[in-house]
C-alpha cells in the first residue's frame, strides 16, 4: 500500500517538472520575501521550497512533518513570482504541492471541520455567523471606536488572542439586498462580495450599489453567498474547493451578465487564476461555467474606471484649503497578480476632499495571507507592524486598500498601537465624494 502510494505520488510531482525546472536558484525572490525579511532562514524563501519540492519523495518519506511546515509555511503573496526573471508560476507550484501532501497526509481535524463541514456548507456557514454576531457582546470588548476594532474577553479562545478584529455584523451584505436587485437596459453586473464583505464589511457592498445606481446600471446580488475557496485550495483541501467552486458557479446567470464586479483583491484572483489553474479537475460542463465566469470577473476599482462614465459622473472640484491626507496599500492579489494598482488610485483621486500619499512600499505585504495569520499570527503581526511604520510616516488619517482581508490586518495592527487612522476601501472613498458633495444624495 505505501509503496503504491510512493507510484502515485512520483507521479503528482512528475506534472510539476516543467515549472521546477524554470527556477535558476538565482536569488531574486530572497530579496522580495517578506517571510525571509522576519526570519532570514532560506527554507522561507521560494528558491529554499523549490529545491525542497523537488526531491519531495525522499523528504517525506525521511521527514514528512518538516516537509509539509515547510511548504505551508508561505504568504502566497506573490511576490517571488512578481519579481522572478524565469517567470516561476511559484504560487501555481505552491498550491499544487499543498494539494499533492494533503493528499497523502490528512487534514487536521480542525482544518477539515471548518473548511468541509462548515465553509464548504453555506446554510451552516450564516446559521453559525449570526450566532456569533448576535451573542458576540458575551466574548467581545470594544478597543478602537474610530477602527470599530474589538478583542476577545474568553481566555480559551485562543485563536483571537492578543488580536484585535473587526467583529461580524448582524445584518449581512446580501441580507440587505435581498429586496433591492435592479434591472436596467444599460447593463446587467454581478456582484460578487466575498464572505469579509458579506459580513464584516457589508457597508463596502452598499457603497458598490449605490454607485451602480448613480450610473444607471443593472445588478444582481445573489440570495446565498458561497466563498470563492481560497481558504480551501490554500489549506490542500481539494475536495472543499472543489465543493465550493461547483456551487458558486451555479449563483450567477453568466449568459445575461455582462461582468461580474468584486470588492475583494483575494477573490478576483481566485476567480480569474485559481479557478483555472485547477481546470481539469471538474467536469466539461463544469469548465465551460468556470471559464465564463472567469472572462467576466473584475476588480471593481477596475471595472469603473475602464468600463464606465466614474470620472464624469462623479469628479468635483471643491475648494478646500486643507485636504485629508490618505494613502493607499497595494494588496498582494490585486497588483503581484493581475497587475491591478493604477485604477483604485484613480478612483481614491476622484475625491477632491482627499489628497493621496503614496507611502513607502506601498506594495509590500502586509502579512496577513490569510490562514497564515491564524496559524502563524506572531510572524504575521511583526510583519504587519512594518507596514504600519511606512503608514505613519505618511501622517495620513486614512489608509485604503482593496482587499477586506488587508483591511482586518491594517485595522489590527493600528488598533495594537492605539492609532486612529481611517481604514476604508477606494469604493468607500467614491461614494462619500457623491453622498457629501452638492449633488443630490444616492
Amino acid at each position: 500500500m505505501k509503496q503504491r502510494k510512493l507510484i502515485e505520488l512520483v507521479c503528482l510531482l512528475k506534472q510539476l517538472d516543467d515549472d521546477l525546472i524554470k527556477c535558476m536558484k538565482c536569488g531574486m525572490c530572497q530579496a522580495v520575501c517578506p517571510l525571509y525579511k522576519t526570519s532570514f532562514m532560506e527554507p522561507d524563501v521560494a528558491r529554499g521550497k523549490l529545491v525542497l519540492i523537488s526531491h519531495l519523495v525522499n523528504e517525506l518519506i525521511s521527514s514528512p512533518e518538516k516537509v509539509s511546515k515547510i511548504v505551508n509555511k508561505c504568504l502566497l503573496c506573490g511576490s517571488c513570482a512578481a519579481n522572478c526573471p524565469s517567470g516561476v508560476d511559484v504560487v501555481k507550484i505552491f498550491l499544487k504541492t499543498r494539494v499533492i501532501i494533503a493528499k497523502f497526509f490528512k487534514l487536521s481535524f480542525v482544518e477539515r471541520l471548518i473548511l468541509r463541514d462548515i465553509v464548504a456548507k453555506p446554510r451552516l456557514f450564516e446559521a453559525i455567523f449570526n450566532i456569533a454576531a448576535r451573542t458576540q457582546k458575551l466574548f467581545v470588548q470594544e478597543q478602537n471606536p474610530t477602527l470599530g476594532s474589538a478583542s476577545c474577553k474568553i481566555p480559551f479562545l485562543t485563536m483571537l488572542k492578543d488580536r484585535h478584529f473587526v467583529p461580524p455584523k448582524k445584518n449581512t451584505f446580501h441580507k440587505q439586498m435581498a429586496q433591492k436587485q435592479s434591472i436596467s437596459e444599460k447593463n446587467k453586473i454581478g456582484i460578487f462580495a466575498g464572505c469579509l464583505v458579506d459580513k464584516f464589511f457589508p457597508e463596502i457592498g452598499l457603497s458598490i450599489v449605490k454607485i451602480l445606481d448613480e450610473l444607471e446600471m443593472g445588478y444582481l446580488v445573489p440570495d446565498t453567498q458561497i466563498c470563492c475557496g481560497i481558504p480551501a485550495i490554500s489549506s490542500g483541501d481539494l475536495q472543499s474547493f472543489k465543493s465550493m467552486v461547483a456551487q458558486l458557479i451555479n449563483l450567477y446567470p453568466v449568459d445575461e451578465l455582462d461582468y461580474i464586479v468584486t470588492p475583494c483583491a483575494s477573490c478576483t484572483s481566485t476567480l480569474k487564476k485559481i479557478w483555472p489553474m485547477f481546470l481539469k479537475e471538474f467536469n466539461e460542463q463544469q469548465q465551460e461555467k468556470i471559464l465564463s465566469i472567469s472572462a467576466k470577473v473584475m476588480d471593481i476599482s477596475e471595472f469603473l474606471i475602464q468600463k464606465t462614465n466614474v470620472a464624469k459622473k462623479f469628479k468635483t472640484h471643491i475648494n478646500s484649503e486643507q485636504k485629508i491626507k490618505i494613502t493607499y496599500h497595494d494588496p498582494c492579489h490585486l497588483k503581484k497578480s493581475l497587475n491591478i494598482y493604477k485604477e483604485p488610485r484613480q478612483i481614491i483621486k476622484l475625491n477632491s476632499r482627499y489628497e493621496l500619499v503614496e507611502m513607502q512600499d506601498s506594495d509590500a505585504c502586509c502579512g496577513m495571507g490569510g490562514s497564515f495569520n491564524l496559524k502563524h499570527y506572531e510572524i504575521s503581526k511583526e510583519i504587519g507592524l512594518k507596514k504600519l511604520e511606512n503608514i505613519i510616516k505618511t501622517e495620513a488619517k486614512v489608509i485604503a486598500t482593496s482587499c477586506p482581508a488587508c483591511m482586518l490586518q491594517l485595522i489590527d495592527m493600528l488598533s495594537h498601537r492605539n492609532v486612529d487612522i481611517m481604514v476604508r476601501h477606494p469604493i468607500q472613498i467614491l461614494q462619500e465624494e457623491k453622498s457629501c458633495g452638492p449633488h443630490r444624495k444616492i
